[in-house]
């Protein structure tokens, strides 16, 4: 499992796991401020990077989404039952691909080292 806080070394669970703040002091209002993740265990900051298993879910998400475009292009539904059959598997795919990604395609890793 990748959900581990490299600071302290306890696994970070899925829901309320991290204190996410959206803008620090010093920001201003009209600027886009990314989210940033801190451990609720140690309080250090952390930065989510995907792993290449990841990359190759995320390239297997696009490929399966354009396949089911390319296959309703190619072979037009008959009927409309057809069509609503092949958009649900389409989202199940993508929806089971997806929660693979997030169990295996990101790690936590420090953004400051400590001295």
């Amino acid at each position: 499992m990748s959900r581990i806080c490299p600071g302290c070394g306890i696994v970070i669970p899925h829901v309320g796991g991290l204190k996410v703040t959206l803008r620090e002091k010093g920001d201003v209002w009209y600027r886009r401020s990314p989210r940033r993740f801190y451990c609720k265990n140690c309080g250090r900051q952390l930065r989510v990077v995907i792993k290449p298993v990841g990359h190759l879910l995320n390239a297997m998400i696009a490929s399966s989404f354009l396949g089911c475009l390319a296959y309703i292009m190619w072979y037009p539904p008959v009927s409309l039952y057809q069509l609503i059959g092949t958009g649900l598997s389409a989202i199940a795919v993508i929806a089971v691909l997806t929660v693979c990604f997030q169990a295996w395609g990101v790690r936590f890793a420090l953004i400051e080292r400590a001295p």
